[in-house]
């Protein structure tokens, strides 16, 4: 084997736990010992009358026949129940045909992969029957899929707990989430590792994590204990969890195999789990490219809805403290058809434990065969792993059984060249320090390596919670597809009851949680609604770190949140339709009759799927239609409970009205409507106010009322006439106690109705100051109209209301967003109108031209200077006017994009109506307009909702 030496011993150990000892360091040179194979002659072929591998291509299976044959116990990692064999078979072949082949050489079905592999305890007589069957690829020991890796020390210990609440809740932001109630409530996480019945026990007596919503655990395909695997690894996962989602529903899996992983993901998707958190490592399963049998569950959970998020492993290394990974060409300078590596040794020292194995990137056909052996510290051979990849079927991967503690060599060996070993890269890790190790591509483990639009590898920043750089041990990219890995990077060195000071809950696996609990917040305030979108949305939610933009260390960059979602808008959708046969699609089923008389109809407007999240709602906004009244009225929406006085849509008989409100929610996530004559109602939601997200809804309040021996109990007493005709009317709409504080209100939420006017005219609603020439409802002579409006405050806290024709004007107040919230209230502007010669002033210059069908017309709201920054947008504020139109119809505003069959404003022929409408925006900043039949628009702002 070569000059059989090795010419240098590097000081080689777990990390934080250096084997430092003289009979580790002193050996320097190994005596010759002979491999159970015969070593390759120079040159790149075997000499002539080698023998060849024969067999079943595996070799550990291979051996394991053997012995039993010869009546000995089978050993290497290799499972015998009596004349049986535990493997694993992989095929192509769909899972019921594979199975039934099996069963047929008197194999007996643990579990399965979908058409990819399927485990068995088989006769060992019948292996060699089976693996020569057509259709099966390969056969192998089931690989181990639960493997902890190293449990990082800190480089530097923590002198003492304290409280318990890790550091990564304040340094990620969610501390701030939770405050604005935000705490994952609802979702349900999967953390698959393995759990220590103690330290469970003491987590979720003192309160650090909560009692299981349901446990699963499969070993081998049957039942077992997910407490019975005495690890405190899984119980920190789920301290990490639990301390970013509070609110969270935790299941617990353990599983040994790929076929129990496989059912452990069943199990999830059947509990309806949203995220799976898992920090464990794999052996090689397939080329790094995110493809292989593991690879199949992920993309099983993803389809199913689930996110998964994996550690991206703690391969890398310093100078200090050398890395996991190594990675080569062939180099064998002598011809004797072993590696040397980078010192010229034919032998690299390790860490005795987990080994991921050997694999190269021959993955064609005719691959060249390269072996491993494995030697303890003193050079005495342990064992091999020499499958037969001249095989078809047979994946380049070899997988020996490592030393059991302490140190160890492995040697590298070419039994056949192939297709030659030109271009061929070689890869070996291991879960502790290697004697020669790099960092780039280290993150190329299974799951890590995954490229499934909804799994996430996650790395390690800075080995302490508050730290800024990478951790020295944090696996890195790329894959071996040359994608970024890792893909995100969270804190580490966490606070855990199950890691007492001074140690903490360290290395990617405490990361992964991390990241994990977050996401849980991401979901609960409806921020995605797809693995696809909670990834992206998280990956944008980073502080960038080392290298300009993503990079193969940080990923996308270090995981930091944003503030907590104020108001979340929604491309809008129908809710509800009382008509008969109308909108069969709408996301509520209601009673098919005409609110009013004694019919108070209520209905869930929370829970909306992948629109409104089922808790920490506190209003929603929604574009509110009456249609076909029996008579003139009003309807009040309100929280269902004691119902105010208060009107969100006036109405005249035989009228179709539509109104904006800005509806607050009771304890149960309902609103309920009341019409003072029966009338039809269909409702469009366009958004949604977080619990305690800066929008302080109130149960609807009349704020002042201008008609003589009207509203007596009025909040605002005010002068008993119509507004117009030079009167201004000015409003204290701030220092309401009990409802509206004295100071810190940036805008008030108002239902105005304009009544009984002198004329057709307008209202304008407006911080008291200078006046914009805009309209917050427009109405005809004598009619009664309401519009919902966003009113700013000025530095006093009042609002002014102007009319150009004398009218009775009243409000209603249905909350307050503060100063400074999600909500930037601007003095309204007119951003443009369609009218030839009208607005020259406008914000957008627009085709002066009717809109009607197709194209729609689009418009850009953002980046209006003064008014609207470029970016960070996501709803604005808007007074909608329909005039002109060529007959009965209504138009949808839009973010850009599908359009729904919704509607913001209704009109009738040549009717001039107004609405306020809060419209999403586009990724790029537009809005879009559309009506089936011709009308002009006049469109004014009046603010914009950060996004």
């Amino acid at each position: 084997m070569g000059n059989g030496t090795a010419t240098r011993v590097a000081e080689v150990g777990r990390r934080g736990v250096r084997y430092a000892t003289a009979i580790g360091l002193l050996v320097s040179v190994i005596g010759v010992v002979a491999s159970p194979r015969v070593s390759a002659a120079a040159g790149d072929d075997p000499p002539a009358g080698k023998p060849a591998k024969q067999g079943l291509a595996n070799s550990q299976l291979n051996d394991a026949v053997a012995a039993i044959a010869n009546g000995e116990v089978a050993t290497q990692d290799v499972d015998q129940v009596g004349a049986s064999i535990r493997v694993e078979v992989l095929s192509a072949l769909p899972t019921a045909e594979l199975s039934a082949i099996i069963v047929g050489y008197g194999g007996v079905i643990e579990g399965s992969v979908e058409d990819t592999l399927v485990q068995a305890m088989v006769p060992a007589a019948r292996l060699q029957d089976l693996q020569d069957h057509a259709g099966v690829d390969y056969m192998r020991p089931p690989l181990e899929v639960d493997a902890i890796l190293d449990e990082v020390e800190p480089s530097s210990l923590r002198p003492e707990l304290g409280s318990l609440l890790g550091e990564h809740v304040t340094k990620t932001n969610a501390a701030a989430w939770h405050a604005a109630g935000i705490t994952g409530a609802g979702i349900k996480i999967g953390i698959i590792d393995g759990f220590s019945t103690a330290a469970w026990t003491n987590a979720q007596n003192t309160g650090n994590v909560p009692a299981p919503a349901g446990t699963f655990c499969r070993s081998n395909g049957a039942d077992c204990n997910v407490f019975n695997g005495g690890s405190t690894h899984g119980v920190g996962v789920a301290e990490v969890v639990a301390d970013g989602a509070p609110g969270a529903t935790l299941y617990l899996a353990s599983g040994g195999t790929t076929t129990d992983l496989n059912l452990i993901v069943d199990y999830f998707i059947s509990q309806g789990v949203q995220i799976i958190t898992r920090s464990l490592g794999s052996p090689y399963d397939g080329p790094g490219d995110g493809t292989g049998p593991i690879a199949v569950i992920v993309d099983k959970a993803v389809a199913a809805g689930i996110t998964w998020f994996n550690s991206a492993g703690n391969h890398a290394g310093t100078q200090s403290q050398g890395g996991g990974y190594f990675r080569t060409t062939w180099v064998d300078p002598d011809n004797d058809g072993y590696l040397n590596f980078p010192n010229g040794s034919e032998f690299m020292l390790f860490t005795c434990g987990f080994l991921h194995g050997l694999r190269w990137s021959d993955w064609g056909a005719n691959k060249t065969d390269y072996d491993i052996q494995v030697y303890d510290q003193f050079g005495n051979f342990l064992n091999a792993s020499e499958n037969d990849q001249s095989m078809a079927g047979v994946p380049p991967i070899e997988r020996p059984t490592s030393c059991s503690s302490g140190l160890g060599y492995i040697s590298i060996s070419r039994f056949a060249a192939g297709s030659g070993s030109a271009g061929d890269i070689l890869e070996f890790a291991a879960g502790g320090e290697l004697e020669f190790w790099q960092n780039a591509y280290s993150a190329t483990q299974p799951v890590a390596d995954s490229k499934s639009p909804g799994a996430l590898a996650v790395g390690a920043v800075g080995d302490n919670p508050l730290g800024t750089t990478i951790a020295p041990y944090s696996s890195q990219g790329p894959s071996n597809d040359n994608r970024i890995k890792p893909d995100i990077s969270a804190a580490t060195c966490l606070k855990a009851t199950a890691y007492p000071a001074p140690s903490c809950f360290n290395g990617t696996s405490a990361a992964t949680p991390d990241v994990a609990g977050i996401a849980a917040l991401v979901l609960d305030a409806g921020l995605a609604n797809s693995p696809a979108t909670l990834k992206t949305y998280l990956q944008s939610s980073v502080v960038d770190r080392g290298a300009p933009g993503p990079d193969n260390v940080f990923g996308a960059g270090e995981l930091l949140l944003g503030s907590p979602p104020k108001f979340q808008p929604v491309s809008p959708e129908r809710v509800f339709d009382t008509r008969p046969n109308e909108s069969p699609n709408a996301l509520r089923p209601v009673q098919k009759q005409k609110v009013g008389g004694g019919y108070i109809l209520e209905v869930k407007v929370t829970d909306l799927p992948n629109l409104v999240p089922a808790s920490n709602v506190g209003a929603v906004s929604l574009n509110v239609v009456v249609t076909n009244p029996d008579g003139a009225g009003y309807l009040s929406v309100y929280p269902c409970g004691p119902r105010a006085e208060v009107s969100s849509v006036n109405y005249a008989a035989g009228q179709t009205v539509a109104n904006a409100v800005v509806a607050p929610v009771s304890a149960t996530g309902t609103i309920c409507l009341y019409s003072l004559v029966p009338a039809d109602v269909l409702v469009d939601i366009n958004g949604y106010f977080a619990s305690g997200s800066g929008f302080n809804p109130l149960t609807p309040t009349r704020m002042f009322d201008t008609r003589p021996g009207e509203s007596p109990g009025a909040v605002r007493a005010v002068a008993k006439g119509k507004v117009g005709a030079g009167y201004i009317l000015e409003v204290k709409m701030t220092d309401v106690p009990g409802l509206v504080p004295a100071t810190g209100v940036g805008a008030v939420s108002l239902n105005v109705v304009a009544t009984d006017p002198d004329g057709a005219g307008f209202v304008t609603a407006y911080p008291c100051g200078t006046r914009k020439e805009v309209s917050s409802l427009n109405f005809a002579a004598g009619q009664t109209v309401a519009n919902a409006v966003i009113a700013p405050v000025s530095a006093t806290g009042t609002v002014c209301f102007f009319s150009p024709v004398p009218t009775h004007i009243l409000a209603d107040l249905n909350g307050w967003l503060p100063s400074g919230s999600a909500f930037t209230a601007v003095s309204p502007e007119r951003v443009f109108d369609t009218r030839p010669g009208s607005s020259p002033g406008a914000l957008r210059v627009v085709p002066k031209a009717p809109i009607a069908g197709d194209p729609v017309l689009e418009v850009k709201l953002t980046d209006l200077v003064g008014v609207v920054p470029a970016t960070g947008v996501g709803a604005v504020s808007l007074n909608v006017v329909v005039t002109g139109g060529a007959g009965n119809g209504f138009v949808t505003v839009y973010p850009c994009g599908t359009r729904k069959q919704v509607s913001s404003v209704n009109f009738l022929a040549g009717q001039t109506v107004a609405n306020a409408v809060i419209a999403p925006v586009s990724p790029g900043g537009g809005v879009c307009f559309y009506s089936p039949v011709a009308v002009h628009l006049i469109v004014d702002l009046n603010g914009w909702f950060t996004g």
